[in-house]
């Protein structure tokens, strides 16, 4: 897990109550999976997907479960009972599971009798581990981000309100999952006062957006894109560059390492 995150800290002292979806009070229903190979292809046609893993409809945490899944349209919600998939999962008492595709990491609540978990909590655990391929920042996804073991965090630093916003992000979307497991990328709406200090991490004012930068987390290091155009060649471009030159410093100190010994 990453130890450091400078970018990421002053979202976090602020940390607000919990937005919910404006759809709260959606009738949608959660799929029912009844096997491993139906878990897969449901987790495959989604970026990140929730599963709740109860015995019967008895089972502890399941009415909190259905509840939570109606107040959350916008993710894919789904029901396994199936024994072989528990034990595929390693999963042994009532369970909420979020999986995500962008670093391959699925994190699991716990729910039994001596644990207390409210609507609220669940809602605060499904959207603290809610990241895709690219995940706007905010004071929630702010702790996902952080716990993350990804440890390269790529920025793009923007106007939201600006006529060409929605290009940018198709743009720097397109450019993630040739990442997966290697870069999170990030959305920072520039303008907001409470994202002024990520701007000011990075040396940007906001003349200067839209811009990219690149935090890695072990070497508590930034790179910023040169300025110009923000296209899908040129972020990966930027990207091949910087891990290129992370594998090369990480190389040099595992030989060091074993020079010295």
């Amino acid at each position: 897990m990453a130890l450091r995150c400078p970018w990421v800290w002053p979202i976090l002292l602020l940390f607000p109550a919990l937005v919910r979806s404006k759809d709260q009070g959606s009738s949608r229903y959660p799929v029912k999976i009844a096997s491993t190979e139906e878990l897969r292809q449901f987790l495959e046609d989604s970026e990140v997907a929730v599963i709740g893993f109860f015995k019967d409809a008895n089972a502890t945490g399941t009415d909190l479960f259905m509840k939570v899944a109606s107040e959350l349209p916008d993710l894919p919600f789904a029901l396994c009972s199936e024994s072989d998939v528990w034990e595929r999962y390693h999963i042994n008492i009532s369970t909420v599971s979020i999986f995500r595709k962008v670093d391959d990491k699925h994190e699991a609540l716990e729910l039994h009798d001596g644990r207390t978990v409210d609507a609220e909590g669940l809602l605060r655990f499904i959207r603290m581990n809610e990241l895709y391929y690219l995940t706007e920042y905010n004071a929630v996804t702010a702790v996902g981000i952080f716990k993350s073991e990804v440890v390269n965090h790529l920025l793009l630093l923007a106007d939201k309100k600006s006529p060409d916003f929605a290009h940018l992000k198709k743009t720097f979307r397109d450019a993630a999952p040739k990442y997966q497991g290697r870069v999170l990328f990030v959305l920072v709406d520039a303008t907001l006062t409470s994202n002024a200090r990520v701007l000011s991490y990075f040396g940007l004012q906001s003349k200067d957006l839209p811009a990219v930068g690149l935090y890695n987390t072990i070497k508590d290091k930034k790179w910023l894109m040169p300025a110009g155009e923000i296209s899908r060649e040129r972020v990966q471009e930027f990207c091949n560059k910087v891990l290129a030159e992370l594998d090369e410093a990480s190389e040099k100190d595992e030989t060091e390492a074993k020079t010295e010994l």
